[in-house]
């Protein structure tokens, strides 16, 4: 077995496991942080990041890295967010409720839920989403953030959506320049019951902030408003067993 890689049967208890495992994986990331850096050409135009989340072991640099980001958003400045499965953190939303950015956040529609007709418990899937969906839609609608935040919804004919990312526009700018890409939906199992990774990317190259657009772009034409009206339609009839359900498994979907 790798030395750096503590062995579970030598250790007694699973506080013990998991600390050891968090030392051994940040003891990593600082090693190859200090490599990295060494050897960053003074040049560069452009910067990658790769940002681990492992919330079981304590390791959270994806979650702290997306913090920062979106605390440190400049008024004016523009976030778009994307993810299949809508479930923010607790954290995340009450930072997009407090910031004085744009922000346009796009999930799956009922239709573009993966989960939609499929039989047993997974069937009732997409009513989950549909009930996380209103919940931050009303949690955003007071004061001015019914303004600067906009949820929206991806439907398109035949495709199913499991896009994930997020794209930063300085206040000044049409393109990004900055960019998320990686697994994680920047939601509760995210953040704390997965293994993510994610590369955060920082550029001033002109040719690379064009494609992001591009990128950025393809995703949102196919992507409608969602509005009041949307929760009265027949298809977001969530059941009041599905919505109890919902705020049982909440941290885990």
């Amino acid at each position: 077995m790798d030395s750096k890689v503590p062995d579970p049967l030598a250790l007694l208890s699973k506080r013990a496991y998991t600390d050891s495992m968090k030392k051994s994986i940040s003891d990593v990331i600082k090693e190859e942080k200090v490599e990295v850096t060494a050897h960053v050409p003074k040049e560069s135009d452009t910067w990658i990041c790769p940002l681990v989340q492992m919330g079981l072991y304590g390791v959270r640099n994806d979650q702290e890295a997306t913090s920062a980001l979106l605390e440190g958003t400049e008024r004016q400045s523009s976030v778009s967010l994307a993810t299949g499965y809508l479930n923010l953190t607790d954290e995340y939303v009450d930072i997009i409720r407090e910031s004085k950015a744009k922000f346009r956040v796009l999930t799956a529609s009922p239709q573009a839920n993966g989960f939609l007709g499929a039989a047993g418990p997974a069937g009732h899937v997409p009513y989950a989403y549909i009930y996380i969906a209103r919940w931050f839609y009303e949690r955003m609608r007071s004061g001015e953030r019914s303004d600067r935040v906009r949820l929206e919804e991806y439907t398109r004919e035949k495709w199913t959506f499991h896009a994930k990312g997020l794209w930063y526009y300085l206040s000044d700018s049409l393109l990004p320049v900055m960019t998320l890409i990686g697994s994680s939906n920047f939601g509760h199992r995210s953040v704390s019951r997965d293994l993510e990774l994610q590369f955060g990317i920082v550029t001033k190259n002109e040719r690379l902030r064009e494609s992001l657009e591009i990128e950025h772009e393809d995703l949102f034409s196919y992507s409608d408003a969602i509005t009041d009206e949307t929760f009265r339609r027949e298809d977001r009839r969530v059941h009041w067993l599905q919505a109890l359900v919902t705020r049982a498994i909440w941290s885990f979907l």
